[in-house]
């Protein structure tokens, strides 16, 4: 089954809100902008990807998309930023793989399988040695 931007955008954005899913059938969301987090310094190849993104789902579901960049620290910044936002929908943001490695490094206290809520997967690497 092919999905279309619309489709994908709104169901990634949808699933942003699951942990707070009673709050949001009575609010309406999102009745108020979103913010993205962007782990990574302004104008390189990931800010300029999610900007775009953020920016196609803003028309899609009629609300702004704010993107924050909260660089430093190999993405640990962002990533601590999204951990400790409220779980309600409002703020999402970017993790790449390497960021995820961070909690089994021991370099920073967060477990991404039961403190993050996965939404999408934007784009894929693949690697190979020879």
């Amino acid at each position: 089954m092919t999905l279309t931007r619309r489709q994908f955008t709104l169901a990634g954005l949808g699933a942003a809100g699951i942990a707070a899913a009673p709050a949001l059938r009575a609010a309406g969301y999102p009745d108020r902008p979103i913010v993205f987090i962007c782990p990574w310094s302004p104008g390189g190849t990931a800010d300029t990807t999610m900007r775009a993104l953020c920016q196609a789902a803003s028309k899609d579901i009629g609300q702004s998309i704010v993107v924050e960049n909260k660089a430093g620290a190999s993405g640990m910044i962002g990533l601590r930023a999204m951990a400790n936002a409220k779980p309600d929908g409002y703020t999402i943001g970017q993790i790449p793989i390497s960021v995820t490695r961070f909690s089994q490094l021991g370099t920073v206290k967060l477990d991404p399988m039961t403190e993050l809520t996965y939404i999408a997967r934007v784009s894929g690497q693949t690697f190979g040695t020879a």
